[in-house]
C-alpha cells in the first residue's frame, strides 16, 4: 500500500482512513476514534512474528513510563484486536494509538521544501527552531533513562504548530542509571549510525543518539545526508 493511499479498515474502536507511512515492523494510519470522533494516529504492527512482538513490547515499555514532553509523541491507547478490511475479518494485530501530527515527517517537510522551493537547505533560523526542540526531547528521554537508537528525520514528526515530536520507540532501550547505558546490540539506520555502532563495538546509548542528532542537523541544513 502506498503512502497517503485511502483505506477501508477498522481495528478496535478506530477507523483507519489513510496510510501515513511505514517501517520494518508496522504502518501508521490517520484514524478516527468512533466513540469520540477524535482524529489520531494508529500504528498497526505487522504479522505477529518474534521481531514484531519484541518491537511492540519495547515500545510499550517506553510508553509505560508515562512520557509527557511537548517534543515527544504522546501515546494514549494500545491493544491487540482483529483488523477488518472492507468489512471482512482479517488477522489479529497489535496496535498503538498516539496524537496526530498533522504536518507529517520532518523528512517529507525537508523534501517538499527542496522540490517545491528549490532550496539547498532549510534557513538557519528554521533549523535552529526545530533542532532546539529535538535536542530538548532527546535530553528529556535520556533523563528518563531511555535511549532511542533510531533517531532520524523519518522518526521526527511535526504537529499543527510545526513543533517537533520524537516518535517510533521500537528500537529504544531503557537503562537504569549511570554506567548502565553501555549497550551491544547493533540497530538503527545505517547512515545515522555512530562509528562504534558500525564497527560492532559496545557503545553508550545516549552518545549514539547525540551522533544521530548531528546527522539530522546536517540533513536539515543541506537537504542531503552526510553519509550514503
Amino acid at each position: 500500500m502506498e503512502k497517503n493511499e485511502k483505506v477501508d479498515a477498522t481495528i478496535g474502536k478506530y477507523t483507519l482512513i489513510r496510510k501515513l507511512g511505514g517501517g520494518a515492523y508496522g504502518e501508521g494510519y490517520l484514524a478516527c476514534d468512533r466513540q469520540t470522533y477524535k482524529e489520531c494516529c494508529v500504528k498497526v504492527f505487522k504479522d505477529l512474528d518474534e521481531g514484531t512482538v519484541k518491537s511492540f513490547k519495547d515500545e510499550e515499555l517506553v510508553i509505560a513510563k508515562g512520557l509527557e514532553h511537548p517534543n515527544v509523541l504522546h501515546f494514549f491507547d494500545r491493544g491487540e484486536e482483529f483488523i477488518y478490511k472492507g468489512g471482512e475479518k482479517k488477522d489479529k494485530r497489535l496496535f498503538l494509538v498516539s496524537d496526530l501530527c498533522e504536518k507529517g515527517e520532518l523528512f517529507d517537510f525537508i523534501l517538499n521544501l527542496q522540490m517545491n522551493m528549490d532550496m539547498d537547505g532549510l534557513p538557519e533560523n528554521i533549523c535552529r527552531f526545530l533542532f532546539t526542540q529535538i535536542i530538548s526531547g532527546v535530553e528529556y528521554l535520556h533523563g528518563r533513562g531511555i535511549t532511542h537508537r533510531d533517531l532520524k528525520c523519518d522518526n521526527i514528526f511535526l504537529d499543527q504548530n510545526a513543533s517537533t515530536r520524537i516518535a517510533d520507540f521500537g528500537l529504544s532501550k531503557i537503562f537504569s542509571g549511570e554506567g548502565q547505558s553501555i549497550l551491544t546490540t547493533r540497530c538503527g539506520t545505517l547512515n545515522h549510525m555512530a562509528p562504534e555502532l558500525s564497527a560492532h563495538k559496545a557503545y553508550d546509548g545516549p552518545a549514539v543518539d547525540v551522533f544521530a542528532c548531528g546527522v539530522i542537523l546536517f540533513t536539515m541544513l543541506t537537504c542531503l545526508p552526510p553519509f550514503e
